[in-house]
């Protein structure tokens, strides 16, 4: 693995040492506009601060914004995510709050709601070795559930309905690849397990997510991209905390609250180009599976989505882009998506 990392490495010249550290870093400040199955279309008004603190350490950011969707969603947040001292120490940091409003359509007739939302994370991570780490994460979420208008909640959400919930979870990370935003090469496997304690009862459940993604350049300014996913939820999790077709994964194609259960598989893949500085596209397609499906009373085959996307260039210094997707799936549903990075 670092052999193959290390042929793709761009030596360090005076150049490229003036762009490190904290100081050296690249403000991005700009309206986003958004699209989802789930929230409709939006706006999302960023400001972020991206940096890498060395030669060794993958790229960091600080960013805080806030949003509003044509469904009368909205939420603002802060959110760190830094990598230093070669890598040897990672943190990521996130508070945020929150108020919902979509379809549960994991029900034969879809269930309209309203979830307010409070939280809080802190990852931390020390690296074994430059590419390998482990940590702990701490979280904290305070929720409540709502019917969107005068119907009752169904007994199976009912129980979600106010939630307190603090967290402490083991995160595993090997990582190679040549960059964290727009990766080329190299391989990143994860794996979290979380246990959740609702606070004032005697409920509480576990949930463990595998991922490994995969790159390989192709040509001069092509890659191809690969993604495995695997999800565990215990049985008392609730309904917002199940493994999720498109939640879990970043699987395009379907609203994340259509395909949940207990465990989930997927599988995605994808073609990334460049065509200049500014300019990309992506060719992508996956496949997945939920089982033990919550609100179902029979479980589905394997779901398939795909599609193309274009890409723009936001910074020069750092590779982030802004994209839009259009993804068509097994049922026939076509759906657009708006967003900044990549799904993996």
């Amino acid at each position: 693995m670092q052999g193959e990392r290390q042929a793709y490495e761009v030596p360090l010249t005076d150049e490229s040492a003036e762009r490190l550290g904290f100081r050296n870093g690249s403000f991005l400040a700009l309206p986003i506009p958004s699209n989802d199955p789930n929230f409709g279309t939006g706006l999302l008004l960023a400001l972020g601060y991206l940096f890498k603190a060395d030669e060794e350490s993958k790229s960091s950011f600080i960013a805080g914004g806030a949003f509003k969707t044509s469904n009368g969603s909205l939420g603002g947040g802060v959110a760190a995510d830094l990598a230093f001292a070669s890598n040897r120490w990672k943190a990521t940091v996130f508070l945020g709050k929150v108020e919902a409003y979509y379809d549960l359509d994991a029900f034969r007739n879809p269930v309209p709601l309203r979830q307010d939302g409070t939280l809080g994370l802190l990852k931390l991570g020390y690296g074994i070795t430059p590419n390998f780490s482990i940590g702990l994460g701490f979280r904290y979420l305070d929720t409540t559930v709502r019917p969107d208008g005068e119907r009752v909640l169904p007994g199976k959400i009912a129980e979600d309905a106010n939630m307190e919930i603090a967290s402490v979870g083991v995160l595993v990370d090997y990582d190679t690849r040549d960059d964290n935003f727009y990766p080329t090469v190299g391989r990143n496997l994860s794996f979290e397990i979380y246990h959740h304690d609702v606070l004032s009862t005697s409920r509480d459940y576990l949930r463990a997510i595998l991922k490994l993604d995969a790159f390989a350049p192709v040509r001069a300014n092509s890659v191809l991209a690969g993604r495995f996913t695997a999800c565990s939820a215990s049985d008392k999790s609730p309904y917002f905390e199940s493994c999720s077709l498109g939640g879990t994964d970043g699987f395009r194609g379907f609203s994340i609250t259509e395909n949940i259960g207990d465990q989930l598989v997927s599988v995605q893949g994808s073609w990334r180009g460049r065509m200049g500085e500014r300019f990309g596209y992506e060719v992508f397609g996956g496949a997945g599976r939920i089982w033990n499906e919550r609100f179902q009373e029979e479980e589905r085959s394997v779901r398939f989505a795909g599609g193309v996307g274009l890409r723009y260039r936001l910074t020069r210094k750092f590779p982030i882009d802004l994209g839009i997707d259009g993804t068509l799936n097994d049922a026939g549903e076509a759906t657009a998506y708006l967003r900044v990075g990549q799904a993996f």
